[in-house]
């Protein structure tokens, strides 16, 4: 956890400051009423679903993270859907998106839900030179640039 930085569930006198983060973070056409509405009137969940990460007083990220159904192979799963996954642009490269992400996993793993990662780092933490260096290492060599020799799936050509 970065220093200083505590999760809480949002309140309604959470949303100004939420839609301004959210709106630094994904920035598009909706309105800030429409992105009120998506924190207070989401389908797959309610406003104390968002956690939010304060530090000193001051609100600095926050994540929803719903519960929800998976079916894998006709098996229900409980599963966790974490989305929307914004920090305020001064506190990032601390950690402040990945603690609230594995605060969501936590609060899950305490419902017995079942947690597959299938993230591919934290967005807020520069990517770490090793992965820079294997990501160089393939884009240059040749076997890299080109189809694979499967044929795919049959019933998918």
């Amino acid at each position: 956890m970065p220093s200083g930085v505590i999760l809480r569930a949002a309140v309604e006198s959470d949303l100004d400051r939420l839609i301004e983060i959210h709106t630094a973070c994904y920035p598009d056409d909706r309105t800030a009423e429409a992105r009120r509405l998506n924190f207070v009137q989401n389908g797959l969940g309610r406003l104390s679903d968002l956690r939010v990460a304060e530090q000193r007083g001051r609100i600095v990220g926050h994540a929803f993270g719903f519960s929800l159904d998976a079916y894998f192979g006709g098996t229900r799963m409980p599963a966790l859907d974490i989305a929307s996954v914004a920090v305020a642009p001064e506190a990032r490269g601390a950690g402040v998106g990945g603690a609230i992400v594995a605060a969501l996993e936590e609060e899950a793993r305490a419902r017995g839900e079942d947690i597959i990662e299938f993230g591919m780092g934290n967005p807020d933490m520069p990517t770490p030179q090793h992965i820079i260096d294997k990501l160089i290492e393939t884009a240059r060599d040749p076997r890299s640039n080109r189809y694979s020799a499967s044929r795919g799936i049959k019933g998918l050509r």
